[in-house]
């Protein structure tokens, strides 16, 4: 989680550029990571590559499918970015999903 951690703290100011190996990483130490597939969706949303981001979102909620708190939370960051993609209806379906959780 550590690796977690620190690219937390570089998304946090603004620096995807630096999360993203550190997350790499972390992925590849454990390739069962939730949390650095949805921070590694962030950093790429943070670059402007929202495709890339919603790949990413997708494998987290994959492996949040037993975490309720943590799934919502794909959940909804999967809407933002449909919602920015101009998917409304993709956005309408995330929020469902979430609002039942």
């Amino acid at each position: 989680m550590h690796l977690v951690d620190q690219a937390r703290a570089s998304l946090a100011n603004g620096k995807p550029d630096g999360a993203i190996p550190l997350l790499e990483q972390a992925i590849e130490v454990d390739v069962y990571n939730g949390a650095a597939f949805l921070e590694m969706a962030r950093a790429w949303r943070m670059k402007g590559s929202n495709d890339k981001a919603l790949e990413f979102a997708h494998k987290a909620e994959i492996l949040f499918q037993d975490e309720p708190r943590r799934l919502k939370e794909v959940y909804l960051f999967e809407a933002e970015l449909f919602r920015e993609m101009g998917d409304h209806k993709s956005q309408e379906q995330a929020q469902s999903k979430a609002s039942r959780l």
